[in-house]
């Protein structure tokens, strides 16, 4: 069962939507990135998708609009009447792997699984709805069982702690990514 050395800290995801945001939090303690709040990270992000995305946009112009008109601050995220603070709160984000030094793998293999792993790099796995921090793996026959920080649900931290590198290639809109 090899695993990365000291891997990160289970970190729960804060709201229903963030757990890009919680992956990335374990990512940058355990590569040693400057920290990030969830919101820093979920805020950053919904800026970003403004600027691509023309109804994220529209909201994020008319958050910062009410907020500006009725002299709202956003408090670092702790301001429940912030408009941003409602936006950002409730927006899906994907995982920003440019922010953390990371690229997509096209194709992920157990060859490839085992080599970040037996290199003592962490990885992240993802769907169009759920991210997870890889630290580790077991050869479960021919399927390699992929260990799994979860950080779902929200408050609590990790409905799973495994998932079969089989039936992850099997989800729709997957997505690996690496940091070496």
């Amino acid at each position: 069962m090899p695993t990365v050395n000291n891997p990160p800290a289970l970190i729960a995801q804060a709201t229903a939507a963030w757990c890009f945001a919680a992956v990335e939090q374990m990512v940058r303690a355990y590569y040693g990135l400057g920290p990030a709040t969830q919101y820093e990270i979920a805020r950053r992000n919904t800026a970003a998708l403004a600027t691509v995305d023309p109804q994220v946009q529209e909201r994020w112009e008319l958050a910062q609009v009410l907020d500006q008109s009725a002299n709202i601050n956003e408090l670092g995220g702790a301001n429940p009447n912030s408009n941003i603070v409602k936006l950002v709160s409730s927006q899906w984000n994907a995982f920003d792997h440019t922010t953390t030094g990371g690229h997509f793998v096209d194709g992920l293999t157990a060859d490839i699984a085992r080599r970040e792993i037996d290199n003592n790099r962490v990885f992240v796995i993802g769907t169009h709805i759920h991210y997870y921090l890889v630290y580790g793996y077991t050869v479960n026959g021919k399927d390699l069982e992929l260990h799994i920080l979860d950080p779902w649900p929200a408050g609590q931290g990790g409905t799973r702690t495994r998932i079969g590198l089989r039936e992850f290639l099997e989800m729709p809109a997957r997505v690996a990514i690496i940091f070496g």
